[in-house]
């Protein structure tokens, strides 16, 4: 997994103290609570599946049993946050490669309102494809666009929402980013995530190269942002701050700070369909 610890240099900000450790740890700076995130996969956390674990178990029963005690962690965490006078909350995706469909069930934990997104379109070409290489038209690689996803949160946290990340933020991350910040939920902070996009469903695309005899496993999804952008270029965040830099702490102290004194802005373009 990622690393629990926090690699960002929050101690640099006005007031820091931190709170916890183990699987997601937390600090606070005057009224803003940090929750770091350093994975979004119930299989990156081996002690939490050391603690879950009981004879006769199924895979997918462990699975769901980390799951459970992950979320629990994160619901005490952020109530701690709340404890000690955090108003605001910063999520930390720095790091963070991604994970499963967990992510959904975190996501939700931000916010009360009901998200909507595009749908993720799968590899499904309607047609053969190989007169793409006498320069013939073909038809789309990828499916024809489902209805728009929906979530509702269920209002762990409801307080003003930031996230960081950086260019290690991928994956399963990016669509927890997707999520919060498409629907003006959270303001995001940072660097331009990895671009991982959507990646591979039920292990990905098998392709048979004849020439070599060689199996290349292939990303067979595509994810869209509002308007019409492949996750593949990465989610740009609303305040960029240069993330390898040395002053990248006070950076975040003034882009907070600025954040603060303005309100969201409102959802200015809808889901594709």
């Amino acid at each position: 997994m990622g690393n629990p610890r926090f690699r960002f240099p929050f101690n640099r900000l006005p007031g820091w103290a931190p709170l916890r450790d183990g699987p997601f740890a937390t600090g606070v700076a005057g009224d803003l609570g940090v929750l770091r995130i350093a994975a979004l996969g119930e299989d990156s956390y081996l002690a939490a599946c050391r603690e879950a674990f009981r004879p006769g178990m199924t895979a997918r029963g462990l699975r769901m049993a980390v799951r459970a005690r992950l979320q629990q962690s994160l619901m005490e965490a952020i109530d701690d946050l709340k404890a000690r006078g955090a108003r605001r909350l910063l999520v930390d995706l720095t790091g963070n490669g991604g994970g499963t469909e967990w992510v959904t069930e975190v996501v939700a934990l931000m916010t009360d309102q009901t998200l909507v997104r595009p749908a993720g379109r799968l590899v499904d070409p309607a047609c053969d494809r190989s007169a793409i290489w006498r320069g013939e038209p073909v038809c789309p690689v990828l499916a024809p666009a489902g209805e728009p996803l929906r979530l509702t949160g269920n209002g762990h946290w409801v307080g003003p929402l930031f996230i960081l990340v950086d260019h290690e933020t991928g994956s399963a991350s990016e669509d927890f980013v997707a999520w919060l910040q498409q629907n003006r939920v959270a303001l995001v902070l940072g660097a331009r995530t990895a671009g991982a996009g959507c990646g591979y469903v039920n292990g990905g695309g098998r392709i048979r190269l004849q020439a070599g005899s060689l199996d290349v496993m292939a990303p067979n999804c595509a994810r869209f942002l509002n308007d019409g952008t492949n996750e593949i270029e990465g989610i740009t965040p609303d305040v960029e701050i240069a993330m390898d830099g040395a002053n990248r702490a006070v950076a975040l102290a003034a882009a907070l700070s600025a954040a603060s004194a303005r309100p969201v802005p409102p959802l200015t373009s809808t889901p594709a369909a």
